[in-house]
């Protein structure tokens, strides 16, 4: 993630994460069920930001429908350090009302693992 914020910036990040999260293009489906990882891939982020500018067609999504399957078992918040815990909140907070419970736990698990990386 943070690989994606120094090559683009961290407005972009979180414009794809967002589409990432509420999205009803058939890609954000898709990437939903599949995880993070891709998403975050310096080989395609260009293309999900292309995806995330695009003029909204149809109804937005309300809510995540379906929240990512991770591809490994990701370390429960209580393992990471409170200040990066804090940071991460801080760094995402603008995506918070966009997630429900679950999908902004593995949300800040997923980027308090790729910050670890």
């Amino acid at each position: 993630m943070k690989a994606r914020i120094m090559e683009h910036s961290a407005t972009d990040v979180q414009a794809v994460i967002k589409w990432w999260l509420v999205s009803r293009h058939p890609r954000a489906d898709y990437l939903r069920e599949n995880g993070i990882d891709t998403l975050l891939r310096a080989s395609n982020f260009a293309k999900y930001l292309e995806m995330a500018q695009e003029p909204k067609q149809g109804a937005p999504a309300q809510r995540v429908v379906h929240l990512p399957k991770f591809k490994k078992q990701l370390p429960p918040l209580s393992t990471y350090p409170p200040t990066a815990v804090k940071t991460a909140e801080a760094e995402l907070a603008s995506l918070r009302d966009s997630c429900t419970h679950e999908s902004w736990d593995k949300l800040l698990r997923t980027a308090l693992q790729q910050a670890a990386v």
